[in-house]
């Protein structure tokens, strides 16, 4: 049975509440060890975190106002996300949308950034796409692409808070709903291939156009725009 590893906060419950039920209809099992436990005296062997990363097919980084707050827990965090980009993984990052702005945790070699509202129904079914894509066995729907969309779309749109404009070079809006049947990968939730302006760094980011989200490599704040046709 594949795993993925998800490096997170044991402070972060609804976080980590979401993630378990996401993983918990699914094949593919998900690997929680809590840092924390070591600041409570419990045995955590950081070797068995590494052999965890080393053997799962990807990680999840789930950063918070919690994680960024906790320096163990954020340096911990950071340690895992680096070793897991040593190994070469695919590393998916996970920010609330309502810790916008609360966040400059910098992660290095993440491949997607996808800003979740742990109070919608699409966020879990959005989730659950992404896992079971790690799962030869299943088979998606591109339902969970559309709603997703639109419902971290009206929840960024809803936000009173006024930001400098940032432009980011997206790629074409069909990229963001290209789930189709066949293999794993063509299951696999890929959102907009996109470029930072101010890193460089090259990722596919999980946003509707023309709404505000964090770099989470160089902790800018963007605007996704559209170039050219799609």
């Amino acid at each position: 049975m594949s795993h993925i590893f998800v490096s997170h906060s044991q402070k972060d419950k609804e976080i980590i509440s979401l993630f378990s039920m996401a993983f918990g209809s699914t094949p593919v099992r998900a690997v929680f060890i809590e840092f924390e436990k070591m600041m409570d005296g419990k045995i955590v062997n950081p070797e068995d975190i590494r052999n965890q990363i080393k053997n799962a097919t990807a990680v999840f980084i789930l950063l918070s106002k919690n994680v960024n707050d906790i320096s163990h827990t954020r340096d911990w965090i950071v340690w895992e996300s680096g070793l897991a980009a040593s190994l070469g993984k695919e590393i998916w990052v996970f920010e609330p949308t309502s810790d916008f702005g609360k966040i400059n945790v910098v992660i290095p070699g993440f491949t997607h950034f996808v800003p979740i509202d742990v109070d919608i129904k699409q966020s879990l079914a959005y989730l659950r796409a992404i896992i079971e894509s790690y799962d030869d066995s299943q088979m998606l729907s591109s339902a969970a692409a559309f709603g997703f969309l639109g419902a971290i779309g009206g929840t960024m749109l809803a936000s009173p808070r006024q930001r400098e404009d940032a432009a980011v070079a997206g790629a074409a809006l069909g990229g963001f709903f290209g789930l189709i049947m066949g293999t794993k990968q063509n299951l696999r939730p890929m959102g907009i291939s996109t470029q930072c302006i101010y890193c460089k760094r090259v990722y596919h980011v999980h946003v509707p156009f023309e709404y505000e989200f964090r770099c989470p490599g160089c902790n800018n704040n963007l605007r996704l725009i559209q170039t050219g046709q799609t």
